[in-house]
């Protein structure tokens, strides 16, 4: 594993490939989850001792169990016990133990991580992602640290999603009314059909934003134009948002900033009246990026202008409370801010601040 996250530079110094660099943005399950991945795509086999394959992976869902040899009379495990161990040790498998022996005699998956290890045997997006830096790694090797592969692909990434977004939101939005009005079951149940269809790729869609930021390098040059209407335009099925802003272009955390400001402005589409705009006000200066997104909502009560940042807090009834939380996180993560204030003559200003650096060219 070491030589996938570190390589040695024409000087010999140590630096981190992308694989660490993806590996340093993710935490707990999708941290393992990636390293897994790497490891099966690179796996020998099942008695490979360095790198669990996805054979030995979709064995842990049933048990692996030790075999006995009759011709030598003894029992032996039919995988590399090394990888069961250090599966064991990184809570990805459980150990069953014989306690008159005091041995193990079966591995199975943990519970907790089934969904994790059901993701890793199917191709989604963390595998198509994983390839994308495993091959940016070996592009990085033969061109000599060109770099262009695995942004290429996170651009690609990009594009698809915001393309499914763009078409599948309004059939959500509409086929929800539809289903409103239908009270013979049987349509009823063809509605619900297509519902389920639309958000299990809507879902898709989301996990692929989340690996292209994990892939994507930090910062990259984007007109500012583009970036709000990649965050903002699969919101406005209803076309409520009003732009303000000078276009030119910036180096942004497109992707973190994106998901940040998206769940801003759908915390104020769903306020507001609606027959009412929400507006947002872009200005850049003095090395800074400062986004106002304004509503005619019910606004905020001066005791909880804070608390809407906290987890679980919300004011509006089915509402989650963790949109606005994920927003300040991704915020202080990137060394910015966030805030809300009244709007003078009713609602609320939601202002978004991050230092930024505009490029020479």
């Amino acid at each position: 594993m070491e030589n996938q996250l570190i390589r040695l530079t024409e000087q010999l110094q140590p630096e981190r490939t992308a694989l660490a660099n993806t590996l340093l943005r993710l935490s707990g399950r999708e941290a393992t989850k990636w390293l897994l991945i790497i490891e099966t795509e690179r796996s020998t086999g099942l008695h490979d001792e360095w790198r669990a394959s996805r054979e030995l992976l979709r064995s842990l869902v049933f048990g692996i169990t030790q075999k006995f040899d009759s011709e030598n009379a003894e029992f032996f495990w039919p995988v590399s016990s090394a990888t069961l161990k250090r599966l064991h040790q990184m809570g990805v498998a459980r150990a069953l133990w014989n306690e008159e022996e005091g041995e193990v005699w079966k591995y199975e998956i943990q519970s907790p991580v089934g969904d994790m290890v059901d993701a890793i045997l199917t191709d989604e997006p963390w595998r198509a992602a994983v390839r994308a830096a495993l091959g940016d790694e070996t592009q990085h090797i033969i061109s000599g640290g060109d770099g262009t592969k695995l942004s290429a692909t996170s651009d690609l990434s990009r594009i698809v999603t915001h393309e499914v977004r763009n078409a599948l939101v309004p059939v959500r939005h509409h086929a929800t009314s539809l289903l409103a009005s239908i009270t013979e079951p049987a349509a009823r149940d063809r509605v619900d059909r297509v519902l389920l269809g639309v958000n299990r790729v809507l879902r898709f869609a989301e996990e692929l934003v989340t690996i292209s930021e994990a892939v994507t390098p930090d910062r990259l040059k984007t007109q500012l134009g583009s970036f709000l209407q990649e965050a903002i335009g699969p919101l406005d099925g209803g076309e409520r948002v009003v732009l303000r802003f000078q276009e030119q272009l910036l180096e942004l955390p497109r992707e973190p900033l994106s998901r940040a400001l998206r769940n801003v402005v759908q915390n104020a589409l769903q306020l507001a009246p609606a027959a009412s705009s929400v507006e947002i006000e872009v200005t850049v200066s003095a090395g800074q990026l400062v986004v106002a997104v304004l509503d005619r909502g019910p606004g905020v009560p001066p005791a909880d202008l804070e608390r809407v940042f906290e987890d679980g807090f919300t004011t509006r009834t089915g509402g989650s409370g963790f949109g606005l939380a994920m927003t300040r996180r991704i915020l202080t993560e990137l060394g910015g801010s966030v805030h809300c204030e009244a709007r003078p003559g009713g609602g609320a200003r939601f202002v978004l601040a991050l230092p930024i650096t505009e490029p020479t060219s």
